[in-house]
């Protein structure tokens, strides 16, 4: 696995993989699933959406994977659509490596991807 998208609307984790075609995008629909994937597989890179169902929303999974010293090297690019959400997108924005609004710009993924050393795959 090159990347885990970690949002429960399937359509843009299968959106993502078309994006960056080359690589292999798996998805988790809640934050429990993240992690449990995360135990097996350590991703080049994690794209997680704000709005998560689990025991941790965006935030908070991304604070966890800081914290964990065999995952706290992975890039990760957050995204949310929420604009209720908006007193902790500049949270979400200081813990990430990148952030994306959804509906997702095919352009800007493929340019952060690349930026983060993906590229050649892309």
């Amino acid at each position: 696995m090159d990347i885990l998208v970690v949002d429960d609307d399937i359509y843009n984790g299968k959106m993502i993989g078309h994006i960056l075609k080359r690589l292999l995008v798996e998805q988790a629909l809640s934050s429990e699933d993240a992690l449990a994937m995360l135990e097996q597989v350590v991703p080049e890179l994690l794209i997680v959406d704000l709005m998560i169902p689990g025991r941790m929303d965006g935030i908070d999974l991304i604070k966890a994977i800081r914290s964990d010293a065999r995952w706290a090297h992975i890039p990760i690019i957050s995204m949310t659509a929420s604009y209720d959400a908006l007193p902790r997108v500049s949270e979400m924005k200081a813990l990430s490596d990148a952030f994306l609004n959804k509906p997702l710009s095919p352009r800007k993924l493929r340019e952060i991807v690349t930026g983060m050393g993906l590229g050649t795959a892309v």
